[in-house]
C-alpha cells in the first residue's frame, strides 16, 4: 500500500504518493485556500466594529485581519485532515508523511482526527510547498 505526503502551508497543500522507499513521488492531489491569498484590505473591508476603551478613551477593535487569516487557515486545515481521513477510511494509504511550516503544522495536528494521526509516520516543520517533488524526498530521505 502507498505512503502519501502532504506538504502544506496556510494557502496552498500537494499530495503525493509513493509506492515504495525509493520510489519517485506522484503528485496525487492538490488543495488550494483563496483565503489565503486575499490582500490584506480586502480582509479589511469587513472590519469588525470598535469598541470603546472607558480607561483610555480611544478605541479598539474587536478582532483583526491575523485574526481572520488565522481562522482560515484553521478551516483551511480541517479540510485537509478531512481528506486524509477520507483516505484512510478508503484504505488509500498506510503510511503518512507531513511536511508543513510550524504553525500550519499546529493547525494540523489540532485539527486531525486520532486514527489518522496514528498513520503519521513523520512529521517535518518546513515549508516545501513550493519545492519539486525530488527536493521533498531528500527531506525525509532516511524515512
Amino acid at each position: 500500500m502507498p505512503s502519501w505526503i502532504l506538504v502544506a502551508d496556510a494557502g496552498r497543500a500537494r499530495l503525493f504518493s509513493a509506492t515504495g522507499r525509493h520510489a519517485p513521488l506522484e503528485e496525487v492531489d492538490g488543495f488550494v485556500n483563496p483565503e489565503a491569498r486575499v490582500p490584506a484590505r480586502a480582509l479589511e473591508r469587513d472590519r469588525p466594529m470598535l469598541t470603546q476603551q472607558s480607561a483610555t478613551g480611544g478605541s479598539t477593535a474587536l478582532g483583526s485581519r491575523s485574526d481572520t487569516a488565522e481562522q482560515a487557515a484553521r478551516t483551511f486545515a480541517g479540510e485537509i485532515c478531512s481528506y486524509l481521513d477520507r483516505g484512510r477510511n478508503e484504505g488509500a494509504y498506510d503510511d503518512l508523511v507531513v511536511i508543513a511550516p510550524p504553525k500550519f503544522l499546529g493547525y494540523l495536528r489540532s485539527a486531525v482526527k486520532p486514527r489518522v494521526n496514528r498513520m503519521v509516520s513523520r512529521s517535518i516543520a518546513k515549508d516545501l510547498t513550493q519545492a519539486a517533488p525530488d527536493a521533498i524526498r531528500d527531506a525525509f530521505r532516511d524515512w
